[in-house]
């Protein structure tokens, strides 16, 4: 009832009725927080402050009460303060709505803390694609920044919009990449519109939408869209509130409305065909984005979002047949060809995503994005040499871009290069000179040299930009423990965690008590900051740490309960079924396995150990299931690997043999492949080849578990 209140804008009577629940029981949080809101609305600070500290004292870290914390210190004049009291928020408490993170990236950026208020946005859009508001805030700080590729790249999802905020942003980063009729046509649509002001309700639902109270928003924009079921600005908006509620048939009532209007029927079925599709009903996406591209055989929008709908269900013909056309629709638009490119990637299409990527390059040689894609993919390819020369065109095209000289340094980097790296770096920061994270960058590079103090110098900058940043800190304690100074890290751990206490900070601390071999100190660390502030990061760090410890039992015991109360936590149960493997419980690990599979058939650390652990009770089963993993992961070493195994159990050896061939090229530094390989060579009577394979391996250095039966086998070749 308060939520439906404050949702209607009564605050007078939520406000009443807050103080009734509180009347009756103090220690109600929810009321007390619902109170706090009310009052930050009404600009009532002080009595804000009161509840606040109250609330603290009760429950001393409360995420919201924290939060509504630094937006006071913020709202007062002392950024500072409020960065400080921000910094103590467990990151999944930021992230939990747009509204929550853009506030605390505001903050952070209002503090002169640029980077880490940088790094909060990139998070929301990651989590929240469909977030205007984040977008916005990201994208205008790129362009601060002098960066209109990057900003550009942040908005495109809404280059359609008629949002004259968004429509805004976009004419400016046309602008600064020269490209003056995209600009016009932009400000042309931006003056077609009018000044952009719409009535009080609608503009007050696309806020709230934008700040990611989504809730709030569907019910403002319910009666608007009902009087208006046409308006292509208030349906979307609508549409993008319900899928964030997960209330996806009212979303296609929606859709459908909207597409009532022919001009507006293209984009009704691509949001139809996106709503059907995260509810996995494949077959009935697929026929609402067909409907839309045959409607519309020329929009470049239909092409592309079933493009995205048959990449996602691996349909990779057909998709790279949407994105041919598309990409002819428009010959200076490089996005369809990086999509091609990403395409033949993951088909093991080396040379055709090469082609593709420098198709891309050609056709926007002043764009850093094409280039930047480039090198990365050579990087993953392990092709550094050929990476070189993308990053030098880069720098040799846009002496003045920072990023282009972090891409040259890590490229210096692989190749052995180090002093170039440093210069590299040295200029990096030197563009970017609000930015912690060159110094960092330089940090390490520095420290890997051999120049300590030239590292830690580099480290006290970036220090100074943001004294209380988790992630520098976590930086500056990484570097003490690669420089040998365990000591030094415990103590700068310890510091930071009672100047700045909080999930991070406990983090940090038990990172370097569990260096410094202090793992029964680095478990108590994390059991106290789990049972304050349960998520799942602190949990996965714990486990880790009890099992470091030989604390199995302990770590099953928790991880069991958390999924018990969040079983669609894929990653956590990945963690017990790889800890279960490890205590050699197969049974328990394979039921984790399986229970992954059954509501994401295609993840492949479950697909491949699952398939591991069920070779001998039913190889045909394992077979199968590698054998679609091998058609959505062509270039997976670990798929190859077990598939081969599997078949030399079988008696299949020669088959065994060309998969595990082809898992050691793709990942020769892994060291069971490589022992796997030699079995396989032996089993196909090439014993002299598997035994210098064996030697090579023995001679560096290995695993013990590995050592041991490399060394065993090996032995037994004599």
């Amino acid at each position: 009832q308060l939520n439906l209140l404050r949702a209607l804008k009564q605050n007078a009577a939520a406000l009443d009725l807050a103080n009734k629940l509180l009347a009756r029981t103090p220690a109600d949080a929810r009321a007390r927080l619902a109170r706090i809101e009310i009052f930050l609305s009404q600009n009532q600070d002080q009595k804000a402050k009161d509840d606040i500290d109250s609330l603290l004292k009760q429950i001393p870290n409360l995420p919201p009460a924290i939060y509504y914390r630094a937006l006071l210190l913020e709202r007062s004049g002392r950024p500072g303060d409020a960065w400080v009291s921000a910094q103590n928020l467990p990151p999944e408490f930021v992230d939990s709505s747009p509204a929550i993170g853009i506030a605390v990236a505001k903050i952070a950026m209002d503090a002169g803390k640029i980077n880490a208020g940088e790094v909060i946005l990139g998070r929301l859009v990651g989590k929240w694609p469909d977030s205007v508001g984040a977008r916005l805030v990201l994208a205008s700080l790129r362009l601060e920044q002098g960066s209109p590729n990057s900003a550009l790249s942040v908005l495109e999802p809404l280059k359609d919009s008629a949002d004259p905020a968004v429509i805004k942003l976009l004419a400016r980063a046309y602008t600064g990449l020269d490209r003056t009729k995209d600009a016009a046509a932009s400000l042309k649509k931006l003056g077609s519109s009018g000044t952009g002001a719409e009535p009080s309700a609608p503009r007050q639902a696309l806020q709230e939408l934008q700040m990611g109270r989504a809730e709030v928003a569907a019910k403002l924009l319910k009666p608007l869209v009902a009087k208006d079921p046409q308006n292509r600005s208030l349906g979307s908006a609508l549409i993008g509130a319900l899928i964030q509620m997960k209330r996806y048939p009212e979303a296609l009532d929606v859709a459908d409305k909207l597409g009532i209007d022919p001009k507006q029927r293209t984009v009704a079925l691509i949001y139809k065909g996106d709503i059907l599709a995260l509810q996995n009903k494949t077959d009935a996406a697929r026929i609402a984005f067909d409907q839309a591209v045959t409607f519309s055989p020329k929009n470049k929008s239909a092409l592309l979002s079933r493009a995205n709908f048959f990449t996602a269900t691996q349909q990779y013909p057909q998709a790279e047949r949407d994105l041919r056309l598309a990409a002819a629709l428009d010959a200076k638009d490089y996005q369809p060809i990086l999509k091609l490119a990403a395409i033949s990637a993951l088909q093991g299409q080396d040379q055709k995503a090469r082609t593709q990527l420098q198709k891309a390059i050609d056709i926007a040689p002043q764009d850093e994005t094409p280039r930047l894609t480039m090198a990365r993919y050579l990087l993953e390819r392990r092709d550094a040499q050929a990476a070189m020369k993308v990053a030098n065109d880069l720098v040799r095209s846009q002496p003045s871009n920072g990023t282009a000289f972090a891409l040259k340094g890590q490229v210096e980097l692989q190749l052995g290069k180090t002093n170039e790296a440093v210069e590299s770096f040295r200029r990096f920061a030197t563009l970017s000179p609000r930015s912690a994270a060159p110094q960092i960058m330089l940090s390490k590079v520095l420290s890997a040299k051999g120049d300590q103090p030239g590292a830690m110098a580099a480290m006290r900058v970036a220090i100074k930009m943001s004294p209380q940043s988790p992630e520098i800190k976590a930086a500056q304690i990484e570097l003490l423990l690669a420089q040998g100074n365990v000591s030094a890290a415990v103590s700068e751990a310890e510091a930071f965690r009672k100047t700045s206490p909080g999930t991070s900070a406990d983090m940090i601390f038990s990172t370097a008590l569990a260096k410094a071999g202090r793992l029964n100190e680095a478990a108590g660390v994390l059991e106290k900051s789990f049972s304050d502030r349960p998520n799942a990061a602190t949990l996965s760090k714990l486990v880790q740490v009890l099992f470091a410890a030989r604390e199995n039992k302990k770590a099953e015991a928790l991880l069991a309960r958390w999924l018990k109360q969040n079983p669609d936590d894929l990653a956590m149960r990945l963690q017990y079924a790889d800890l279960l493997m490890r205590g050699n419980e197969l049974p328990k690990a394979k039921e984790q396995y399986e229970a992954v599979l059954k509501r994401d058939s295609t993840n492949l650390v479950a697909v491949n150990n699952f398939s591991w652990l069920i070779q001998t009770s039913d190889p045909k089963r394992a077979l199968e299931l590698l054998s679609g993993a091998e058609k959505r992961f062509p270039t997976s070493a670990d798929i190859a690997d077990t598939t081969g195994w599997i078949l030399l159990g079988q008696k299949d050896v020669a088959k065994g043999l060309k998969y595990i061939e082809r898992a050691h090229a793709l990942s020769p530094s892994n060291e069971q492949t490589t022992l796997h390989y030699a079995v396989a060579l032996d089993a196909n009577a090439r014993r002299d080849q598997a035994r210098n394979v064996l030697k090579t391996l023995l001679a560096g250095n290995v695993g013990q578990g590995v050592r041991g039966d490399a060394q065993k086998l090996y032995d037994s070749w004599r």
